[in-house]
């Protein structure tokens, strides 16, 4: 696949193949944009599952012929935009980042897709003006909404953003200010973490009180469903992440939350959390 872009004349990638990047992949190939889809393991593993996630996905033309799954540093080295959806946390994000700024395209753009790291301590491990925060919801292909934040507003920013509205047009992008967790998870996380702190005291079960914030709210799922989908590792992890930025007891994360991730139970994708599946 020599011809890497569709994205008007954008080369365009995907770094970090977990479930975020995974069914971003195959969501952008099914509009028909060609994408470098990186990892730096396990590469076998990730064509197979996204070869599986394109089966289920779209049966009108062959999605494979849009994705380029890579574990060669070369393959990134003169795109346009990287989407980044590695592991979160500053480590593995200033890693690809010094990667992108020393070998890469010097005018490339990182739209990060961190839902809970602080975006400015992002940029400052990348380059001034050329990182964007573009929050995807799980799964990216049915979830409408993309939060988004554009630290310095600049014309090759700009730009790709357009370029990218233009191609998510199923999408609502709502613009926001630099606000670290932008509004949902800010909000969604102190919500999860008083459910759980609210069974440590009540004893209620978590399928009755996930029945009440359901048929109560007309929430899709209760709290106790969303963090075994959402993953309890995840959780904690945001968790963690809002509780030393911000230093309020509402994101310190509940024992509950704690114990079930230190044995295991991360939720609907090990086929247990707080429910077993």
């Amino acid at each position: 696949m020599d011809d890497i872009s569709m994205l008007g004349l954008c080369r365009l990638g995907v770094i970090g193949l977990g479930t975020i990047g995974s069914k971003l992949t195959v969501y952008l190939a099914s509009k028909k944009v060609k994408v470098i889809a990186y990892c730096r393991n396990n590469i076998d593993n990730h064509r197979m599952e996204i070869k599986k996630i394109a089966g289920r996905f779209c049966a009108s033309f062959d999605i494979s012929d849009y994705i380029k799954v890579t574990n060669q540093i070369e393959d990134i080295c003169d795109l346009d935009l990287i989407i980044d959806s590695t592991s979160e946390d500053y480590e593995s994000k200033g890693q690809i980042y010094h990667i992108v700024k020393t070998l890469g395209n010097q005018d490339c753009v990182i739209a990060t897709t961190t839902s809970s790291l602080d975006l400015l301590r992002l940029e400052h491990l990348y380059k001034h003006g050329q990182l964007f925060g573009l929050h995807l919801f799980n799964p990216p292909d049915k979830m409408n909404l993309i939060e988004l934040t554009i630290l310095k507003e600049s014309a090759m920013t700009r730009g790709m953003v357009e370029k990218l509205k233009r191609i998510l047009d199923d999408k609502q992008f709502v613009e926001l200010p630099i606000v670290q967790g932008y509004v949902v998870n800010r909000l969604l996380f102190v919500y999860l973490n008083a459910a759980y702190n609210y069974h440590i005291e009540t004893g209620i079960e978590f399928g009755k009180i996930d029945i009440c914030m359901k048929l109560g709210t007309n929430m899709p799922m209760g709290p106790f469903l969303l963090s075994d989908y959402i993953g309890l590792d995840v959780c904690l992890q945001i968790l963690q992440e809002f509780y030393h930025a911000f230093k309020s007891d509402v994101y310190r994360p509940s024992s509950l939350l704690v114990n079930a991730v230190r044995d295991g139970c991360f939720g609907k994708k090990v086929a247990k959390g707080f429910y077993v599946y």
